[in-house]
C-alpha cells in the first residue's frame, strides 16, 4: 500500500506548500502515478493479456481486473511504490 499525502510531500522537500496547493499536487501525482504505473504494467504484457486486462477495466470490473492481475502480473503489487519512489525522486 502507498502512502500520498501531505507527509510525503513534507518528505520530499514540498512542505511549504499552501493546503489548497498540496491537495491539487497530490491529485495531480496520484493522476500521473495511476498512468505510470498502467505503462510499467503493460510493458511486461502480451498483446493478449493487455486486451484482457484492457476488457476488464473498459467493463468496470475491478474485482475481475484485481484477479486478472493476482494470476498473470502478481508482482503488480510492487509495482505502484516503486513508481511512487522515482516519482519522489524526480521532485528533490
Amino acid at each position: 500500500m502507498i502512502s500520498l499525502d501531505f507527509q510525503w510531500l513534507d518528505n520530499h522537500g514540498l512542505g511549504a506548500l499552501s493546503r489548497d496547493d498540496k491537495q491539487s499536487l497530490l491529485a495531480a501525482i496520484y493522476e500521473e502515478l495511476e498512468l505510470r504505473v498502467g505503462i510499467r504494467l503493460s510493458e511486461a504484457m502480451t498483446s493478449e493479456q493487455l486486451a484482457e486486462f484492457e476488457a476488464l477495466m473498459a467493463a468496470g470490473d475491478e474485482d475481475g481486473a484485481k484477479q486478472w492481475l493476482d494470476t498473470n502480473k502478481p508482482d503488480y503489487t510492487e509495482v505502484a511504490p516503486a513508481v511512487l519512489a522515482e516519482m519522489g525522486e524526480e521532485l528533490r
